[in-house]
């Protein structure tokens, strides 16, 4: 509409329409010549019509029309575009169905308007007169932005409801979010995802990597619990730290299988985390060696011990493994806080000298 603005106002161009309906009444067609003397204003508005029929709006395309005034380029085409305005003012949009019962050569025009365009075949000037009717060249993509908005207001009020955005999967309340959550997880992993989309869920703190952050949470579990009790063994069993300890013996399950990720393993070892499966077994004879100190004031316990044979063998076991240098910094760390005697023989050797 832009170039009709600047050549002519709506006043001059309805004062215009007017002389050419009169000429019509005179002569029986619309057909006024290029350079017709008795009214050069005329001939010249009537010029500009034809070589910017795509400027005009629908109501004036429709008057020429209806005068008979329309260029041959778009004399076949016209009709069908003065019928897709017309439906899309009762319908509020362009997307007539293939088999539409009430017109069904408009559906099929509207198809063949858009294989053209793919093909590179319309006409410029038909597709901006197209593009006036907001004409969806992509039907389903439009219905699939309004339905990406839908789920995305719903994701909002899920926000409000429950400060996050984590929707877990098979959700009663409402199954299809659930669902659209995880794609755009995956749209993303996949880096399909558009930049504007990615930048409005980013607003409500949406959450991409739900196992990473999922894995944080864990490792800051465990990382109180080593300040509380010293180590990273949690026991299982007990029903204060289940799924604490369910994630850590499922930690050694992928470092044995060689699945872990390095960055995660490397925060594990700064922890002093245990990989071996036995390292429960070994914390419960620390835990074990730590009373017999309480008791008896030092770590020696005699390999064959009457009341807990099996921490004399694992006492035993420990100074073996320190001396093949097979020993693990964190245990010996452990054992050096009880003063655990490494060699109690050069200890005794030293107390005759």
């Amino acid at each position: 509409m832009t170039g009709l603005k600047n050549r002519y106002s709506s006043a001059e161009w309805d004062r215009r329409f007017a002389g050419l309906t009169a000429f019509k009444k005179a002569r029986g067609h619309s057909n006024v010549p290029r350079l017709w003397p008795e009214n050069p204003e005329l001939a010249r508005w009537a010029q500009w019509v034809r070589n910017n029929l795509a400027s005009l709006s629908v109501d004036q395309l429709r008057k020429i029309y209806d005068i008979g005034f329309a260029p041959a380029l778009f004399g076949d085409w016209l009709p069908r575009f003065l019928e897709l305005a017309e439906f899309k003012e009762k319908h509020g949009h362009c997307r007539v169905p293939d088999d539409w019962k009430e017109n069904r050569s408009l559906g099929r025009w509207v198809t063949r308007q858009r294989r053209k365009f793919r093909l590179g075949k319309l006409l410029s000037e038909c597709k901006r007169l197209l593009d006036q009717l907001d004409f969806e060249w992509k039907p389903g993509q439009s219905h699939l932005v309004e339905r990406w908005r839908k789920y995305y207001e719903e994701l909002k009020a899920f926000k409000r409801r429950f400060a996050h955005c984590r929707v877990r999967r098979g959700w009663q309340e409402n199954g299809p979010l659930a669902n659209w959550v995880l794609k755009q997880r995956g749209e993303f992993r996949l880096r399909k995802i558009w930049p504007e989309r990615k930048r409005l869920l980013d607003q409500l703190g949406f959450e991409w990597n739900v196992r990473a952050e999922s894995w944080k949470k864990r490792y800051e579990e465990l990382k109180t619990f080593k300040r509380r009790f010293g180590h990273c063994c949690v026991p299982q069993g007990r029903q204060e730290n289940k799924a604490l300890a369910s994630w850590v013996l499922k930690q050694r399950g992928k470092f044995c299988l060689r699945k872990i990720w390095p960055e995660r393993r490397r925060l594990l070892d700064q922890l002093g985390f245990e990989w071996k499966v036995h390292a429960e077994s070994w914390r419960k004879r620390y835990e074990e060696l730590k009373a017999f100190k309480r008791r008896f004031g030092h770590c020696r316990v005699p390999e064959k011990w009457k009341e807990n044979r099996p921490l004399g063998s694992w006492v035993v076991m420990q100074r073996w493994e320190f001396r093949r240098r097979r020993f693990s910094p964190e245990r010996k760390r452990l054992l050096d806080q009880l003063g655990f005697d490494w060699d109690p023989m050069a200890r005794r050797w030293s107390a005759f000298r």
